[in-house]
């Protein structure tokens, strides 16, 4: 992997000094600390943020960023395009790190682009600036390394003059070595449509996003002998096919063991999404809903209770003014995984096909996980994350997928120059359906961040975050996160 990314950098730098005169190349770097009133760094200071965030407090660092852009040169009619983009996250104090959550380098050939590398990203419809975050991949965890093709900007259907659109994404990538597995693999892709003109007031927007954790083999055999194949799963070309359509059995029973052959092969999750786009003269309302699939539940209608439901609403031209605050976007959230299916998995009943356990998996028991931290909502959790101590199956990251969430978000201007962002969640942990908390612990976390120019240091930006935890999930906590970044271009 470090060889890897080495390779990485130097195409980067290539790709950064070739024609660099016609190239958007930004540089950033950020000096900042964090103290807390306890040892905890809070919710929201640390979910969502790429792995980057220190869990513990007080932390003094220092992160550093380059981004090459496509050229942008208007007198020639060039389809291919480069770019790429790097960033370094470090810091020191109750607990120190090196991180390297973005190094890739990107092609793009009219609206097609492929990228090899680390880069942060998040798939499903949604508000991506306010979001409690995507269900299945929400930017928590730090990125996987893939290489990935994807069209990211929606292109028009041909001959249904611009009536329909559709933008996807298709990508490959390596997990590496987690707890139980070792050197998985990740199949993912993404296609989505959009109904309406874009000069048409209301727009419907729908897809889906689906993910396979695949291959590998397991650091020690902790199941049957009689469900393993040695210590490998399968990872032939007719397993990849399996991977690919969610089918049984493309690999024939000879080449997989009696879980995967009964079962589909690695683990699948995912979201299929709706939403509805209402332009008006002054504000944008979106609609939107993520309804969950990982074992064949949502295809019998039985954990269709199960999903992230969302509301956002844009002010599209805000107006800062001096003495005012002006809202740019209020957002409203609402994510329920009770059901799962309900309580039983019966593979011959439909109606009993429950017991989803999200974000668990009986094979690949690192679950939906990368180095520890989950890669969907921040609002299902590891053991790690909270302060509960009730039993719980060592064989399973995850111990609390049961959660209903409350989930409110808002940004905008304070007078002329200063720009905020808030949050605010509640939520309701019940464990999951194997261990489930005897009581239901009850969580408020809560972020107001803001930032706003220095006039007499051209480019640098003074940014202050405070963030509480308060209730029975996670250790009551206050922070203040303070810093200044000064960027290049």
């Amino acid at each position: 992997m470090k060889v890897k990314m080495r390779v990485l950098l130097s195409l980067l730098l290539v790709v950064g000094q070739t024609n660099a005169q016609s190239r958007a190349i930004q540089y950033e770097v950020e000096a900042w600390g964090l103290g807390s009133t306890s040892k905890r760094t809070p919710f929201w200071l640390v979910a969502n943020q790429y792995g980057t965030a220190p869990a513990q407090a007080p932390t003094l660092g220092v992160n550093g960023q380059i981004k090459v852009d496509y050229r942008n040169d208007s007198t020639t009619k060039r389809h291919w395009n480069w770019g790429g983009g790097a960033v370094l996250n470090s810091y020191v104090g109750a607990s120190s790190a090196l991180i390297i959550p973005e190094l890739f380098v990107k092609a793009r050939y009219k609206k097609i682009e492929i990228w090899a590398g680390r880069r942060r990203q998040t798939f499903g419809l949604m508000d991506s600036s306010l979001t409690s975050g995507s269900y299945s991949w929400s930017g928590n965890a730090l990125p996987i390394p893939k290489i990935e093709i994807i069209v990211p900007d929606f292109v028009p259907v041909p001959f249904t003059k611009n009536l329909l659109a559709v933008k996807g994404s298709y990508a490959h990538g390596w997990f590496g070595s987690g707890t139980f597995i070792l050197h998985s693999f990740l199949h993912q892709k993404s296609l989505y449509l959009r109904f309406g003109k874009p000069s048409w007031p209301v727009k419907i927007h729908g897809g889906f996003n689906h993910q396979v954790v695949w291959g590998g083999k397991t650091s020690f055999n902790y199941l049957d002998s009689n469900l393993i194949n040695g210590d490998k799963f399968p990872s032939n070309l007719g397993s990849y096919l399996s991977v690919i359509t969610g089918l049984k059995n493309l690999s024939g029973p000879q080449s997989i063991n009696d879980f995967d052959f009964t079962n589909r092969i690695g683990n699948h999750l995912g979201t299929i999404d709706i939403g509805v786009e209402i332009e008006m003269k002054r504000h944008k309302l979106l609609v939107y809903r993520q309804s969950i699939f990982e074992d064949g539940s949502l295809y019998y209608l039985i954990n269709v209770a199960d999903g992230l439901n969302g509301v956002s609403l844009q002010n599209l031209y805000p107006e800062p003014r001096k003495g005012k605050v002006i809202f740019k976007k209020f957002l409203f959230e609402f994510l329920y995984t009770l059901s799962q299916g309900g309580p039983e998995f019966i593979i011959g009943d439909p109606s009993r096909r429950g017991l989803d356990n999200y974000f668990n998996h009986q094979q690949f028991r690192d679950g939906w996980t990368y180095q520890g931290r989950i890669i969907g909502t921040p609002f299902i959790t590891n053991q790690a994350d909270t302060k509960r101590k009730e039993p719980y199956n060592g064989f399973e990251l995850v111990n609390n997928n049961r959660v209903r969430v409350y989930h409110l978000g808002a940004e905008g201007f304070v007078g002329n120059h200063i720009q905020f962002l808030t949050k605010l969640s509640y939520s309701h942990n019940y464990g999951n359906y194997n261990f489930t908390y005897p009581t239901v612990p009850r969580q408020w976390s809560g972020l107001l961040q803001m930032s706003g120019d220095l006039p007499w240091l051209k480019g640098t930006k003074w940014t202050a975050a405070t963030a509480f935890d308060y209730g029975g999930l996670y250790q009551d906590t206050l922070a203040l996160r303070i810093g200044l970044k000064k960027t290049w271009n």
